[in-house]
């Protein structure tokens, strides 16, 4: 039986670099303004598409100019010319632009057509990998053969996600300076964002006492031992004023409530641990697992520009990964009844209130 896929831009997406690397067959690295470097680039052999086993779905490049498609279930080999996949390429990248109206997912013909080719399981990659796609490739620049990991962000459809929001994510203050009517006007307020402000403008103020979860806190910690409290100053600023993006709330961290510690030059302090959290965001770190603080998306991440160009990011240009993903997130606040944060709260005789966050990419 003939098999359909649907789904999102995002998940066309997936599909779509698995079938641009096999007919092109380098990656190409970018650099912090996502340009792609033309003398900087690797060359494919195979890529292994991640599966909820370890038995990924295989495929080869040859020298005869076709892809030789592995499955491991049945352990038959199948070969394809390239330019099979090569002719449809355009129509694919066309039709997930365009997409379909009122749908946030949909089927494709043209990718439809593509993903049958390719013998394909499913549109989207296993959410129990960080990574989407192991790639075997070679560096000319060293001589070399490697094999990494890469997750894939695409620019194609609505602004993708770098660090997904849980409760787990909720991070818990003391509401310091406010009454009891203060707290009652300010929880009338429709949204986080106004309560804060309320709070505020009632002569109160916020102290960051800790995470919610154990696991997150530990986490952060692995950032850097101050990051808790960074995070938190963040978050602040975020929700009291109409600041954003990763670049403009961290340049308005001015101090820390650290008792213990204050760096000697605040700005660097707090930029170089902000771009190392989105780093570790980007390859391995999520809030609810401990993580051993082993990336393990080894080689980078795959961004689909908005033409359809793809571009690699790894660990050996770890310093333009880390600049382009503090150039290009912001902080976004996730639904706030799902996540219970946002309103104030009493324990005992004190007020406290749980924020929360999200980072995305900017569109």
């Amino acid at each position: 039986m003939k098999k359909s896929f649907i789904g999102n831009k995002g998940e066309w997406s997936e599909l779509y670099v698995l079938a641009k690397l096999l007919t092109e067959g380098k990656l190409f690295i970018a650099d912090e303004k996502l340009l792609k470097k033309e003398s900087v680039f690797y060359v494919v052999e195979e890529v292994h598409v991640a599966q909820e086993s370890n038995e990924n779905q295989a495929y080869k490049i040859d020298k005869s100019d076709e892809v030789i498609i592995f499955d491991p279930q049945s352990g038959k080999e199948e070969k394809i010319h390239r330019s099979v996949i090569k002719n449809k390429i355009s129509e694919f990248l066309n039709e997930i632009v365009l997409g379909v109206k009122g749908k946030r997912a949909f089927f494709l013909q043209t990718g439809n057509e593509i993903g049958t080719i390719l013998k394909a399981k499913s549109l989207s990659m296993v959410s129990k990998h960080k990574y989407d796609l192991i790639i075997r490739s070679y560096d000319p620049r060293v001589r070399s053969v490697t094999q990494s990991n890469y997750s894939i962000k695409s620019k194609l459809g609505s602004a993708s996600t770098l660090f997904n929001a849980s409760q787990a994510t909720n991070l818990i203050y003391l509401v310091e300076g406010l009454s009891e009517h203060s707290a009652e006007l300010a929880n009338q307020e429709n949204s986080c964002r106004k309560r804060i402000s309320k709070i505020y403008e009632s002569g109160g103020k916020l102290k960051f006492l800790s995470t919610q979860n154990k696991i997150f806190k530990e986490n952060l910690i692995r950032v850097d031992g101050y990051f808790n409290q960074l995070l938190a100053a963040a978050l602040i600023i975020f929700y009291k004023t109409e600041n954003r993006t990763l670049m403009d709330v961290v340049n308005g961290i001015s101090n820390l409530d650290i008792s213990d510690f204050q760096p000697e030059n605040i700005t660097f302090y707090v930029k170089h641990n902000f771009k190392k959290f989105l780093f570790y965001s980007a390859l391995g770190m999520v809030a609810k697992s401990l993580w051993t603080g082993l990336i393990s998306a080894t080689g980078g991440v795959i961004v689909v520009k908005k033409d359809g160009e793809i571009v690699g990011y790894t660990p050996y240009n770890i310093n333009q990964f880390q600049n382009y993903l503090f150039a290009n997130t912001k902080f976004d606040s996730p639904d706030s009844g799902r996540n219970k944060y946002g309103k104030i709260y009493k324990e005992g005789n004190e007020y406290k209130i749980n924020l929360n966050f999200q980072i995305r990419f900017i569109d």
